[in-house]
């Protein structure tokens, strides 16, 4: 029976594909954005807050665990809703996945995942028959951000090639916009662009938010203040985007 380090299980979620889901967190993630804020799922292993062995970051969840908490919320999913997996990059957990997505459809439950795409192509195909919809997550392109072990990995995939696999099942792009960092005029004209090459998705914008440094620091990691889009600069970006929508914090 698999097994996963989960670092949350949030109910009733709203913002994570449509209508009413529960989303599950899973920690190790490909990329190392400086503005994350789930800086916890950063690395795959277990690890502790403020060195303290009594308050892990995550727990150890089977397969049974995590579908028995799941279907527990099927009649708050209703025609719309279902359960996201999130992290981290939940794509890693491709193979492990597999059986339990099988059983959630099953049971009649829909799935989405919330990814960045950076996970070889082989991964999201062993899923993809099991999920329904996708939420991209775009960082700043062409220049992700890596760990220094994850390097080659990463550069191995081919981003564009994963998106256009998938386009006709995602939900939304989604970028996160920082000023200066991920609201450049080159970053946003390569993100116009992959947009308009696939002209039936649609855009979200999120507002920076600074969530994840309070638990970076009791992570012991650093993690540097940004700060969100200037709001000329917004009005600006939004104006080049058909249909696009903002999410504040």
């Amino acid at each position: 029976m698999n097994s996963f380090n989960v670092t949350s299980v949030q109910r009733l979620c709203v913002n994570d594909g449509p209508g009413v889901r529960t989303t599950v967190f899973f920690k190790g993630c490909t990329l190392h954005c400086p503005w994350c804020c789930n800086p916890e799922t950063r690395y795959s292993s277990p690890s502790y807050y403020d060195n303290n062995r009594n308050e892990p970051v995550c727990v150890r969840m089977s397969e049974d665990e995590i579908f028995d908490l799941l279907i527990r919320d099927k009649d708050y999913y209703a025609d719309t809703g279902g359960v996201t997996f999130s992290g981290g990059e939940p794509l890693l957990q491709a193979f492990k996945l597999a059986p339990l997505l099988e059983r959630l459809k099953r049971h009649g439950v829909s799935i989405c995942f919330e990814t960045s795409l950076y996970v070889p192509l082989e991964f999201i195909k062993m899923v993809d028959s099991f999920v329904d919809c996708y939420i991209v997550d775009v960082k700043v392109i062409d220049r992700p951000f890596l760990f220094k072990e994850n390097i080659d990995f990463v550069n191995s995939i081919d981003f564009e090639a994963n998106l256009t696999y998938l386009c006709k099942k995602i939900y939304f792009l989604r970028m996160v916009l920082i000023d200066t960092v991920t609201d450049t005029k080159e970053n946003i004209e390569k993100f116009k662009k992959l947009a308009e090459t696939h002209p039936d998705l649609q855009v979200e914008f999120l507002q920076y938010h600074s969530l994840g440094l309070t638990k970076a620091k009791r992570l012991g990691v650093e993690q540097p203040l940004f700060s969100p889009t200037k709001e000329d600069r917004l009005a600006e970006i939004l104006g080049q985007f058909k249909n696009a929508r903002y999410e504040k914090v």
